[in-house]
């Protein structure tokens, strides 16, 4: 196992998500002579890391201390950067998300996309100080300096059996509460959600994703179009086959259920987006795609977010059909404004995080030695303390890696060689 030693340790939760993101951070970066070491967060226990000289730790989420103990655990004169990849929620969710303790409010600093995420932070007790407003890091992948990394139309059809001549449908499902398990539930109650909406949330999702699955079995019979479905990162390929299985066990060809690639590259090469309130339709709307959004069943108000509005919504079968067939212009155009305006007013939020992350390596913002577990002075009991602080470290490591739900991630693993390809693909790109 390779021995990793960099400025950054830069960690990644979904593949899909943040590895292209990652991976043109640590091309920027090392133009600036700032080594950068890529780690995946739900397998990090396949990764051997040297954390004495690391100065930045950089991760996809922080609401607390919680898992983060035993990576943090041996540091010295560690910086922590939240790039907090999830900042526009539903109203069930706004506490779930927000920061829980002492370590995140105080001692971690906080990447926010607009002045509404930073607000919400400091509503939660974050520091201002602690917060840094940049812009949406996915957003600024749709920039045309940027497009020729990702695969094209063409690419992909003769990859997944697509014909590229076809109107191609895109559906990013988000009804993630239709396969959430009694532990699931049991944690969200815990973090504070209303035990009675939560079980209405599960109903509602699963009934609205069967109704449009019959949708997308009946939209075939009547038009000759391409339609890609696919699951959020958190829904194993699995579970979605089967839960389609139990809708309808003969499904059409030109139905195709695909978690490979990311939105991103489904976005840029598809004809129309469709939803149900997944935020990719915000990223399609920076694409200037049309876009809709799927309402079989009206939204109780706990699933509300404030970028609804913004969307053509589509109750019924035949309001799906027109759309398809007949696609309104402009459809993306009041989401777009929005937002270029809120998330995307300070320019460039890649070039941006680079700036952010080289100040820090210059000069950081380290977190007190309590949370690292470092020994204060040589005598025994400290050297005690140390060991045994590293030694529970190391358990908590293991029973978190042990206790993972591995099948939310069952796409989300990568290589060092991964990691090299897609750097060498940025450069490629940006050198070209």
């Amino acid at each position: 196992m390779k021995t990793h030693n960099s400025d950054v340790i830069l960690f990644i939760e979904h593949v899909a998500r943040e590895l292209d993101i990652a991976c043109l951070i640590k091309y920027y970066l090392e133009q600036l002579n700032t080594t950068v070491t890529i780690v995946s967060l739900p397998y990090r226990k396949k990764f051997k890391l040297n954390k004495k000289n690391v100065k930045i730790l950089v991760f996809p989420y922080c609401f607390s201390l919680g898992i983060y103990k035993s990576i943090i655990s041996g540091c010295f004169d560690v910086t922590i950067l939240n790039l907090a990849y999830e900042q526009i929620f539903q109203n069930i969710n706004v506490e779930l998300k927000a920061p829980k303790d002492i370590f995140a409010q105080n001692y971690v600093l906080h990447h926010s996309w607009s002045n509404h995420f930073s607000n919400y932070l400091m509503n939660y007790g974050v520091k201002q100080d602690n917060i840094i407003l940049n812009g949406n890091l996915s957003y600024a992948l749709y920039n045309k300096k940027y497009r020729d990394y990702f695969p094209s139309r063409i690419d992909l059809a003769e990859q997944f059996n697509l014909n590229p001549h076809k109107k191609w449908v895109f559906i990013p499902e988000n009804y993630a509460a239709a396969f959430y398990s009694e532990t699931k539930i049991k944690e969200k109650i815990n973090y504070g959600i209303d035990p009675d909406e939560i079980y209405r949330y599960t109903e509602f999702a699963s009934h609205s994703l069967k109704i449009v699955i019959q949708w997308c079995i009946d939209i075939l019979k009547r038009e000759d179009i391409e339609i890609i479905f696919r699951p959020r990162p958190a829904v194993s390929l699995d579970k979605m086959k089967k839960f389609f299985s139990e809708v309808n066990q003969d499904l059409p060809a030109n139905l195709k259920i695909i978690k490979e690639k990311t939105v991103r590259e489904w976005i840029l090469a598809s004809d129309i987006v469709i939803s149900s309130y997944s935020t990719t339709l915000i990223e399609a709307a920076i694409a200037e795609k049309p876009i809709a959004m799927l309402a079989p069943i009206p939204f109780p108000h706990y699933i509300e977010a404030i970028w609804y509005e913004m969307v053509s919504k589509l109750t019924g079968f035949d309001e799906f059909k027109t759309f398809i067939s007949d696609t309104p212009s402009g459809s993306f155009k009041s989401l777009e404004c929005w937002a270029e305006t809120e998330m995307m007013s300070k320019g460039n939020p890649i070039f941006g995080i680079v700036t952010i992350i080289s100040h820090l390596k210059k000069k950081g913002y380290p977190i007190p030695k309590v949370f690292c577990k470092m020994p204060i002075g040589n005598s025994i009991l400290s050297i005690m303390v140390t060991i045994f602080y590293h030694f529970r470290a190391l358990i908590d490591n293991y029973r978190n890696h042990q206790s993972e739900l591995m099948d939310l991630y069952e796409q989300d693993f990568f290589t060092d060689e991964d990691v090299k390809q897609r750097v060498e693909r940025w450069k490629r790109v940006i050198e070209h």
